[in-house]
């Protein structure tokens, strides 16, 4: 979806709270290929927002040759209760990868973002199949790197977990020509967008189409 409870300024999507696509279960579902194990990836937006959410969820792990669910989120929605979240992670299944995504205007708006981090941490640590990582968008030149993200990081013992890169310019950071191209680190992949549209590894033509949708 395009649609995110969230609305950071830079998005590489073009991701709204005003936006409203929304991919259907059956062009997910036509997107998998033919034959072998492959993993989903669930992002968006915000994934957790598609009114279908644990529909798709159901529908991904009934598929006997998906090895992976990757959940991209910015954790407005996971339960921050240990019990509520105990109960929210068994119900997406295993094997599990949650990316939590972390930057400074998430955490002006979400104050307890690291905590929640530090909680799924501590639920997700010994359980077999399941992992965090932790996408730390930091930008270039701006309160030292915002090196303050990286600090609080460590003194919560979590940048093992962390995927630390500057924010790209593509989406709504298009015109920053002081930021990254942005980069893909595997090949073989599609990405699909909630209108049905499939794309390889071409980010920014992914990007610019998601710009399109309402």
């Amino acid at each position: 979806t395009n649609h995110c409870n969230r609305a950071c300024p830079w998005c590489c999507v073009y991701s709204s709270p005003q936006k409203s696509s929304y991919l259907s279960i059956e062009n997910m579902v036509s997107s998998f290929p033919a034959s072998g194990s492959f993993e989903v990836q669930l992002e968006g937006g915000e994934p957790t927002t598609h009114p279908d959410f644990w529909k798709f969820i159901e529908t991904v792990r009934s598929n006997g040759r998906v090895s992976l669910v990757v959940l991209c989120t910015n954790g407005v929605l996971i339960p921050r209760e240990r019990s509520k979240l105990s109960k929210f992670l068994d119900r997406l299944g295993s094997p599990l990868m949650i990316k939590l995504s972390i930057n400074h205007h998430l955490l002006a708006t979400d104050p307890g973002l690291f905590e929640l981090a530090v909680l799924m941490q501590e639920e997700m640590a010994n359980q077999p199949g399941r992992t965090l990582v932790l996408n730390l968008r930091r930008r270039k030149g701006i309160d030292n790197d915002d090196q303050f993200l990286v600090d609080e990081l460590g003194r919560r013992d979590l940048l093992h977990l962390t995927n630390d890169f500057f924010l790209q310019r593509y989406g709504y950071a298009s015109d920053r020509d002081e930021w990254d191209r942005p980069f893909t680190v595997k090949n073989d992949f599609q990405m699909i967008n909630p209108d049905g549209k499939m794309f390889e590894g071409d980010l920014i033509a992914r990007s610019e189409a998601m710009g399109q949708l309402p």
